[in-house]
């Protein structure tokens, strides 16, 4: 079964926004390395993205698939799991989940 779901949320980096920041979904499971939506932040470090095609398992909560909310600009990224958000968007009917401000961190070396 597959799921679409527009994502709200927002991008800090050292608690400013992140203006002009990449944001995308990946899958890493189910077919490692898919992008299911991408987008980048406005003037406000906020974005709207929508994840078209999400393939959900019925029965295989979190463990089919992995997906994750990844957001870049420059050297600086951030990612959250995303499973828990989105099968409760799909168990709920829901076409829109806000998702917590991601905070960039500088890339290991």
């Amino acid at each position: 079964m597959l799921f679409d779901l527009t994502l709200i949320g927002g991008v800090t980096e050292e608690g400013a926004a992140a203006v002009g920041a990449e944001v995308w979904l990946e899958e890493r499971n189910w077919s490692p390395g898919m992008v299911h939506g991408q987008g980048q932040t406005d003037a406000s470090g906020a974005y709207q993205l929508d994840a078209t095609a999400l393939p959900i398992v019925e029965g295989c909560w979190g463990w089919a698939t992995g997906f994750f909310l990844v957001a870049r600009l420059g050297e600086a990224t951030a990612e959250l799991p995303l499973n828990s958000k989105i099968i409760s968007a799909w168990l709920d009917g829901a076409t829109e989940a806000e998702v917590e401000v991601l905070q960039l961190k500088p890339e290991a070396r």
